[in-house]
């Protein structure tokens, strides 16, 4: 890792409570970035042939939650910071990437509403492959 630099990890909420743990290092670099996709639970199932065409969907795949990193980071001593809309990402950008003083990482954990998390999901995938 370049010091200098931030290192940017980007993830979806179940994944990421699952792996919270990993927060627990002592060996955090400062200018680790963590933005954190919060749609309520595992949405990606929605767009994966399989597990969409099921009716057990929501029982097994989405684990549905009503969460928050909030706490886990100030147990970890992360810098915390949530988004809701483009406008409030927007205002967080500048101080998200900014290495602090702190010598802590940063999480900017962004909410989206799960029923249409997976249709924009789907839609930047296909922008991707017309590209």
């Amino acid at each position: 890792m370049t010091p200098e630099k931030c290192n940017v990890l980007i993830t979806g909420d179940i994944s990421f409570f699952y792996d919270s743990n990993a927060l627990w290092s002592n060996h955090l670099p400062s200018n680790l970035r963590i933005i954190l996709i919060n749609n309520s639970g595992g949405g990606i199932f929605k767009i994966i042939e399989g597990p969409a065409s099921t009716e057990q969907l929501e029982k097994y795949f989405e684990a549905k939650h009503s969460f928050s990193a909030e706490h886990l980071c100030k147990a970890f001593e992360v810098e915390y910071a949530s988004a809701q809309s483009p406008e409030e990402i927007e205002t967080q950008m500048e101080q998200f990437f900014h290495i602090s003083e702190t010598g802590r990482p940063k999480l900017l954990e962004i909410f989206t509403p799960s029923n249409e998390n997976h249709l924009v999901l789907q839609k930047f995938f296909h922008q991707l492959t017309i590209s």
